[in-house]
């Protein structure tokens, strides 16, 4: 049973013919999705841009190997990532979570809930925490655990973007909360 929705298998078929219109369907129906799950793991506007273009054309070039066991959402998204991936390991590049965007983020949502200075502090503490934390964790843990909070990617599709079994995605998760819960406490000082 094919699990593709009729119009991007639709899209597909007809992109597998030369039609450049309907593969330019099917980016402006998932681009923003995939542009929004490379962001969360390079941090950076142009380069997740940069990403995300790079993995339109791959599917472009590659469309005749897309299978279509799974999604085409999916598919374009595991390139995505895999380019991100690699993107970060040639930089060694790791996400701060001193990152000012996110502080101000942080701020602005203090501001908006009222809340006390004490409580925003102490808020703002634990976010910095757990953002620092996630990012120590070695990929293999942080990608499946971004893709499920950020994303709420399920299980299955976790599994089907990174082309891994299930058993592996809940093993990874289930690691990753292991490895977060213990280092937010380390830095609370707890």
């Amino acid at each position: 049973m094919n699990d593709i929705p009729s119009a991007d298998q639709e899209w597909v078929d007809a992109a597998r013919k030369g039609d450049q219109a309907a593969f330019g369907n099917l980016v402006e129906r998932h681009q923003r999705n995939v542009y929004r799950s490379v962001y969360r793991m390079v941090r950076d506007h142009d380069e997740a841009s940069e990403i995300t273009q790079e993995a339109v054309v791959r599917a472009w070039q590659n469309l005749d190997r897309f299978r279509g066991e799974a999604p085409f959402a999916g598919w374009l998204s595991r390139i995505a990532i895999y380019l991100a991936l690699n993107r970060i390991r040639e930089k060694k590049k790791f996400v701060r979570p001193e990152d000012e965007q996110q502080h101000d983020a942080v701020m602005n949502q203090a501001e908006i809930a009222g809340a006390s200075p004490l409580s925003d502090l102490l808020d703002q503490e634990a976010h910095g925490a757990l953002n620092k934390a996630i990012s120590e964790l070695p990929d293999e843990f942080r990608v499946p655990l971004m893709l499920r909070l950020h994303e709420e990617f399920s299980y299955e599709r976790i599994a089907e973007t990174l082309d891994v079994p299930l058993g592996t995605v809940m093993s990874r998760l289930y690691r990753a909360r292991e490895r977060l819960g213990r280092r937010v406490r380390e830095l609370l000082g707890e």
